[in-house]
């Protein structure tokens, strides 16, 4: 049996990045996947107070004031989270740069970090499996 990774399988996991302007590289590792994932479970954990009932009723309860300042305190510290995941990513600052191209858009700057995730799903690739993959489609296309 003759096994060929260089055949089979395609590892791309750097990338040149023109951000705006920027130029920049980044290295879709595991340590990528760490502040990405980190990232998540820091914005998730943000959040979880609203998931609790009681909480969310003894919150309604209290004055517009308080509760504008819940939800402000929760947008200001994603927002936090976001920046920094950028920043630590992408080179210090960076983060910055992007809230201020937005417009001042978490949201936004948000979408960046789902579009390096895309891009860093798409780095290793088992071609053997996908060339196994399309024989199949065509063979259900023609039966």
């Amino acid at each position: 049996m003759q096994i060929n990774f260089d055949k089979d399988l395609k590892v791309d996991n750097t990338a040149n990045i023109n951000l705006y302007g920027k130029q920049l590289k980044i290295v879709f590792n595991d340590d990528f996947r760490r502040k990405i994932a980190d990232a998540r479970l820091r914005v998730e954990a943000s959040y979880a107070k609203l998931d609790d009932e009681k909480y969310v009723k003894e919150l309604s309860k209290k004055s517009y004031e308080e509760q504008r300042k819940v939800a402000n305190d929760l947008m200001k510290k994603n927002k936090e989270i976001v920046i920094s995941t950028v920043d630590s990513l992408l080179g210090n600052g960076i983060g910055d740069f992007l809230y201020q191209h937005f417009n001042g858009s978490t949201e936004a700057v948000s979408a960046v970090l789902g579009l390096l995730e895309e891009y860093a799903d798409d780095a290793v690739k088992n071609i053997k499996q996908e060339k196994k993959n399309k024989k199949l489609a065509r063979f259900k296309n023609h039966h």
